[in-house]
């Protein structure tokens, strides 16, 4: 792109790059540098800009290229306004006084954390900014603070505290670094791939969902941890916090929670102080007895307008006139374990194509428990029933012209359960999935076709 130029015009990749040609190099990649503290309304309409000065406010301003908060900054500050970068902003300054992002005009898809290890540097986002994606690459720990949509925790020794913020999700995959999430902060899934990871959930801090797929990681603290996966190359996890379901996915080992060990497969509840748990044992299956029964969920019946439909063929087919609110489903779930589950309702097409999926998670072991006793349960009510008993939920479904429409209440599991109806062609077969997740882990699959005609 016209950033590096040797002499008379040509690259010579052979020789030594001289003093001069390295920093023709750095002008040709920097179209501005900002050394003067104060506000700035107006930058370079093309091409990257560094501030290399603390004080600096950038208001309302378009950046066609990189924003770096360069090393001069120091331990200072800078102001993100309403402002627009197109391509990243590397946060390689500032300190604990913040690099602030407000504004809800504020428009910065990727920022990269890349700070040495002289110093802690503070990411904060107030007045409706909220920064997609953060990438912590750098040596130095880090405080955010505000709204965030993915975070990821690329270094090793390093640590990253979340001090009442919104996260959507965080990936850690530095080894030996540390996540603390603090005050009201609120994640709804960490992922954990670096050996010898340390998540602290300290009081009052909340994450649905935690995936372990590294070794000898912990999970402490007084906080909220909903659910605790730990799936392959988790082994020696430790899960302390309150309250949390653990599922151990099989071919793992050494996993404790509460202080008690977790076998393969098993899954286990702490205590209300995470000091203790009640872990249960996988399924063996065949004879012998003493075991505990495994969770399960089966299809009862299938029902249009209160009449049985039979299926043939292992298809249920059901009439034209059937719909969300007349077609019902009734299961039969034995041997729900205390604790919370996930349930999701996944509609496919003949294809293979995902046309609606409708999720909660949240759910108590009571609530589970009745719904496998209440008996036929219409597909609109399972919409009402998710949104009621459930702390959060999803709903995504596919239009014509293979639009994804997602939304997180109770219209959009409505809206994804009839769009599936609404879709279906005249005796095309439809594959219905209902899956558990959580406490205890089932599912069951059926197909349905509709006779249009």
């Amino acid at each position: 792109a016209g950033y590096i130029e040797g002499s008379g015009g040509m690259l010579h990749p052979r020789d030594t790059i001289t003093r001069e040609e390295f920093a023709k190099v750095m002008d040709n990649m920097v179209e501005q540098y900002i050394d003067v503290a104060g506000t700035y309304t107006e930058v370079a309409a093309e091409g990257n800009v560094v501030i290399r000065v603390s004080g600096v406010t950038l208001d309302g301003v378009d950046i066609n290229g990189d924003l770096v908060i360069g090393d001069g900054v120091g331990n200072g500050d800078a102001t993100l306004k309403d402002i627009s970068v197109s391509g990243r902003a590397l946060i390689r300054g500032g300190g604990e006084n913040s690099v602030i992002f407000t504004g809800s005009d504020t428009d910065v898809r990727n920022i990269v954390i890349s700070r040495g290890s002289d110093g802690r540097v503070r990411i904060l986002t107030e007045d409706g900014a909220v920064l997609a994606e953060a990438e912590v690459d750098g040596d130095s720990d880090v405080i955010l603070e505000g709204t965030f949509g993915s975070v990821t925790v690329m270094s090793d020794d390093v640590t990253v505290t979340a001090l009442n913020a919104t996260i959507t999700d965080v990936t850690m995959s530095g080894q030996s670094s540390n996540l603390i999430l603090s005050g009201t902060t609120t994640v709804e899934t960490v992922s954990i791939s670096g050996t010898q990871s340390e998540l602290i959930v300290q009081k009052g801090a909340t994450v649905e969902t935690v995936e372990i797929s590294a070794t000898n990681v912990t999970v402490s603290g007084e906080g909220t941890v909903d659910n605790v996966e730990v799936q392959a190359g988790g082994d020696g996890a430790s899960i302390t916090t309150p309250n949390t379901v653990t599922t151990v996915s099989s071919n793992v080992d050494g996993v404790t929670a509460g202080g008690e060990d977790v076998p393969a497969g098993g899954t286990a509840t702490n205590n209300s102080t995470g000091t203790d748990a009640t872990v249960t044992e996988p399924s063996t299956g065949g004879g012998g007895g003493g075991g505990t029964p495994a969770f399960d969920i089966s299809i009862h019946e299938v029902a249009v307008s209160g009449t049985t439909v039979t299926p043939t063929g292992g298809v249920y087919i059901i009439s034209a006139g059937a719909t969300k609110d007349n077609t019902s489903i009734d299961v039969t779930i034995s041997n729900v374990r205390t604790g919370t589950y996930s349930a999701s309702l996944i509609i496919k097409n003949v294809n293979d194509q995902t046309v609606a999926h409708a999720s909660a998670t949240g759910l108590d072991s009571v609530y589970v428990a009745a719904l496998g006793a209440y008996g036929g349960v219409t597909f609109a009510d399972i919409a009402n029933l998710s949104d009621r008993l459930g702390t959060s939920r999803t709903g995504t479904y596919l239009l014509a012209n293979g639009t994804e429409v997602t939304g997180s209440d109770q219209a959009a599991l409505e809206a994804a359960i009839e769009n599936a109806f609404n879709r279906m062609s005249d005796g095309e077969v439809y594959t219905v999935t209902v899956a558990f997740t959580g406490a205890a882990s089932d599912s069951l699959t059926f197909q349905v076709q509709k006779n249009i005609i």
